[in-house]
C-alpha cells in the first residue's frame, strides 16, 4: 500500500517503531531512508519525526492518542488519516439482515463478546482483535473531539486484505492465508467467517485519497 502512496510524486517520510531488516532494504533502495521511533509514546521524538510534513497517515491503535498529539502541534500538517478496521464497526454475520452501519457505529458487541469468560473459545481471540480495533479508534475520534486540532481527521476501515506481497520472505498476514491455500495449507483462512475482502492496493488509494482530498471529511 506504501508503494502505491510513493508512486503518487510526494515526498514522503516513513516512521516506524522498530526495523525490519527486509523493509528496511526494499523501501530504501527504492525510495531513501525512513525514521525509527523506539516508543511510540514519546511525543517528543514523535514531534520531531512530524516537523514539516502536511499530512500524516497513521496504522498505529495502541498509541493513537499520542500520534494525534504530536500531530497537533504542528500547524503545517492540515491533515491525519488513521488505518483502523471494518472489525471496529461489526462482525460480519452471513446472511444476517437488517445491519445498519454508519460513521457512528462502534463494535460494541465485540468489546462485550472479548470481556465475557463464557465467550467460546474458538471466537475468542477475533473477538479480542475487533474489541482493540474498536477501543482505538473511538479514543481517536472521541480525542479529537476534546482537543479540537486544526488539522482534519479521518479514519479508514479496510476488511481483509489481499494483493500483492511485496517481499516474498514476509508472510504477508491475511494475504498469506490466501497464498497457503496454494501450498495446501488452508487452515488459517477456513477459521475466517464470510465475508468481503479488498485488494490493498485500493486501501492504500483510499487512504491517499483522505490524506489529500480536501472534499473528504467527516
Amino acid at each position: 500500500g506504501l508503494t502505491d502512496i510513493l508512486a503518487l510524486t510526494l515526498l514522503i517520510r516513513s516512521f516506524n517503531w522498530a526495523i525490519a531488516s527486509v523493509l528496511t532494504e526494499l523501501f530504501e533502495n527504492k525510495y531513501g531512508k525512513g525514521v525509527v521511533v523506539s516508543r511510540l509514546d514519546d511525543l517528543e521524538a514523535l514531534g520531531q519525526v512530524m516537523a514539516g510534513v502536511n499530512g500524516v497517515i497513521y496504522v498505529v491503535v495502541k498509541t493513537t492518542e499520542s500520534a494525534l498529539a504530536a500531530v497537533a502541534k504542528h500547524s503545517l500538517v492540515k491533515r491525519v488519516v488513521l488505518m483502523s478496521s471494518a472489525f471496529a464497526a461489526v462482525i460480519p454475520i452471513p446472511d444476517k439482515k437488517g445491519v445498519y452501519v454508519d460513521e457512528t457505529t462502534f463494535n460494541d458487541d465485540a468489546i462485550k463478546a472479548a470481556w465475557d469468560p463464557n465467550t467460546p473459545k474458538e471466537i475468542k481471540l477475533g473477538c479480542v482483535y475487533a474489541a482493540s480495533k474498536t477501543e482505538g479508534e473511538r479514543a481517536a475520534w472521541k480525542w479529537v473531539e476534546e482537543h479540537k486540532p486544526a488539522y482534519t481527521f479521518n479514519t479508514i476501515l479496510p476488511n481483509f486484505t489481499t494483493g500483492e506481497i511485496l517481499y516474498p520472505e514476509i508472510s504477508g498476514s491475511t494475504m498469506g492465508f490466501v497464498r497457503d491455500v496454494l501450498k495446501g495449507q488452508g487452515d488459517m483462512l477456513l477459521a475466517f467467517m464470510l465475508q468481503r475482502y479488498v485488494d490493498v492496493v485500493d486501501v492504500a488509494r483510499l487512504h491517499a485519497i483522505a490524506l489529500l482530498a480536501n472534499l473528504v471529511e467527516l
